[in-house]
């Protein structure tokens, strides 16, 4: 059996008959009590069921090789997810953390090169 939202106005029995009949969606939509939307969107489905609204493809944080390793010092170490995930954590804020300092050999080199192009005073405090 079919479980439904407590909201949902259609079922597949309505929604087949919606499906299979040629009348206007506006008399379908009178007949049924549901909008004209819904019978449009029912009558362009190829299938009278409901499309699952989880997602296909699951995100994660961390690389494919970073879950990699966690894994191998799960399995080496006995520690408790919770722990392990906390060291993760921590080496991702510092990851993060490096990417947001500037590189001292990044700013010198803008400033060299704005030197050479003549604007060395009025750009050298990047």
């Amino acid at each position: 059996m079919q479980a439904y939202h407590s909201n949902a106005t259609t079922n597949v029995h309505i929604r087949c008959q919606i499906q299979k009949s040629h009348l206007p969606v506006n008399i379908l939509a009178e007949k049924y009590q549901i909008s004209e939307n819904t019978v449009s969107k029912w009558k362009s489905r190829t299938r009278p069921s409901d499309i699952g609204s989880r997602p296909h493809h699951i995100h994660y944080a961390l690389s494919s090789l970073e879950q990699e390793l966690i894994k191998s010092v799960r399995r080496a170490t006995w520690l408790p997810l919770d722990e392990i995930t906390e060291v993760a954590q921590q080496t991702q804020s510092i990851r993060l953390t490096q990417r947001c300092v500037p590189n001292p050999t990044c700013s010198r080199a803008k400033q060299s090169t704005a030197k050479r192009a003549g604007k060395g005073k009025e750009i050298q405090g990047l």
